[in-house]
Parts: C-alpha cells; sequence; structure tokens
C-alpha cells in the first residue's frame, strides 16, 4: 500500500536507496551516488533525507507500516480462520519484499540497530505487527484450532524471525530460492508445529 505521506520524489530516492545500500553496504553508499541513482540534485537529496540514517528509517518505516496495517487487518478479518490468517500473514510478509529483493537486503541489514534508535514511529509498527500476530494465534487457541501450550507472544517471535532468516537468504541470492517454494515450505512448518490435533 502507497505511503500517502511519500511523493513521486521521495519514492524515487528511497528505491535508489534501498538498492545503492543493498549493493554498497551503509559504510561505502554514498549520498552523492543514491542523488545521481534517484536522478535528483544532491542539494534536493539532503532537502529531503538528512543523512542515510535519515534514509534507512524512512525505508524502514515504509517496510513496517505495510506490514503492521497488513496483519491488523488480517487479525481482524473475520471471514478467516486463525490458519487461513497465518497464511495470510506469510504472504503479506513475502509480498513486502518480493519485487524488492534489495529492499530485503537493506531490512536484514539495518532492522535491529534501528530498532535500538530513538525512533518510535518504527518501533510501534513493529510492535503493532507482533501484537496482531500474537491475537492470531491467541484466537486460534481459543477456536482449538491451535495447541494450547504455545504463547502467542513468544510465537510471534519465533514466526517473524523464521521469516526474516528465510528472507535473508532469498535477498542475497534471489534467483536460487523461489519465493513460492519458500512462501509454502513457511506455511507448512509453521502450521504443522502449532496444531492442536
Amino acid at each position: 500500500m502507497p505511503n500517502p505521506h511519500i511523493d513521486n520524489t521521495d519514492a524515487r530516492i528511497l528505491k535508489a536507496a534501498g538498492r545503492v545500500l543493498a549493493q554498497n553496504g551503509f559504510q561505502n553508499a554514498s549520498m552523492r551516488a543514491i542523488a545521481q541513482k534517484a536522478g535528483v540534485s544532491i542539494s534536493t537529496l539532503y532537502h529531503r533525507f538528512s543523512s542515510k540514517q535519515h534514509l534507512i528509517n524512512s525505508i524502514l518505516e515504509s517496510v513496517w507500516q505495510d506490514m503492521a496495517d497488513g496483519a491488523m487487518a488480517i487479525a481482524e478479518d473475520n471471514n478467516l480462520d486463525p490458519l487461513e490468517k497465518v497464511d495470510a500473514v506469510v504472504d503479506l510478509f513475502i509480498r513486502v519484499f518480493k519485487k524488492r529483493p534489495q529492499r530485503a537486503l537493506v531490512f536484514i541489514r539495518a532492522h535491529q540497530p534501528a530498532l535500538h534508535d530513538e525512533n518510535d514511529s518504527l518501533k510501534a509498527h513493529y510492535v503493532h505487527f507482533l501484537k496482531s500476530l500474537a491475537a492470531i494465534i491467541q484466537k486460534g487457541i481459543i477456536q482449538n484450532y491451535i495447541n494450547s501450550q504455545i504463547t502467542p507472544e513468544a510465537f510471534a517471535l519465533y514466526m517473524y524471525g523464521g521469516m526474516r532468516a528465510l528472507l535473508h537468504e532469498w535477498a542475497l541470492n534471489p534467483k536460487a530460492i523461489h519465493l513460492h517454494t519458500l512462501s509454502d515450505s513457511i506455511k507448512y512448518q509453521i502450521k504443522h508445529g502449532i496444531l492442536h490435533w
């Protein structure tokens, strides 16, 4: 879902930043290279984004907003049973990165350090995503789909960690791993680990 607060120039800059940062790493990526890749002047880039860290935080916030909004909508969807919701969350996670392996690399490499910064908005999206996963698991326990020995909050972290680890492998070599196969494997492993029966 496009962020209404990001205009076309910002979107171009963020896309270029994702490519340059993924290719060169944080230390070696220059603001000048990002500006060139985005087709904007260096002054325009600095006017919109004050630093590389500002760019990374904007990329991560966009990712987490997409995932948090999507997971909350899935958790609240009364037309899906809890196991269908698990599938839908995995599909959401894959869809956010599917066409942009560079975005996935930036996400994998920069996510943990960024959460330790003072970015309250980023933390809020992350927490809402995990709470939505936990709510899905909790509802599954109540409806007797999911084993009651599972702690929803712990399983939300486990599920997110597994998806993130597999995403990292895909982002490093997108042609070696097909996302459809990855998605099916994640769904199978998650659901067969939590089923009540």
